[in-house]
């Protein structure tokens, strides 16, 4: 059992070294947005959970889910002019929102999901640890 383990973290290990290597290589895309404008979007994103989650549980499992493709549209979408707009949202949409970019993205939020609540051992909590976590702007 104890070799299991020990075999299974040196997979573990090796994967995400390999995923590393693999965003190194990545190009930089989008324009370079400001820390200010950045912090913004993610106050009215969590804003918006909140008003959401308190009208529905359910949303804060979702924005679980979609926080990292907000995120990666947040520093990627350049809003400068129309132009820029639609060329950033374009190059986005094909480097994140494609099934072999989402599945491992969502498999992580999924674990973590799994890992910080108890929707595994007492689904039947989770709506008041939901509102909970937006209520104390704490995400995941």
């Amino acid at each position: 059992m104890e070799a299991e383990q020990q075999r299974l973290r040196q997979e573990i290990d090796s994967l995400n070294e390999m995923i590393s290597i693999c965003q190194d290589q990545l190009p930089a895309t989008g324009v370079t947005v400001s820390r200010q404008r950045a912090a913004e979007m993610q106050q009215m994103f969590e804003q918006y959970v909140q008003e959401q989650t308190s009208r529905n549980f359910k949303f804060w499992i979702f924005s679980v889910i979609i926080r990292p493709l907000f995120m990666t549209f947040n520093v990627s979408v350049s809003s400068a002019n129309m132009d820029e707009f639609c060329r950033t949202v374009l190059s986005w949409l094909e480097q994140n929102c494609s099934l072999p970019n989402l599945r491992p993205s969502v498999l992580e939020s999924l674990r973590e999901l799994s890992t910080t609540t108890s929707i595994l051992s007492d689904p039947g909590s989770l709506p008041e640890a939901a509102v909970g976590m937006v209520s104390a702007s704490r995400p995941l």
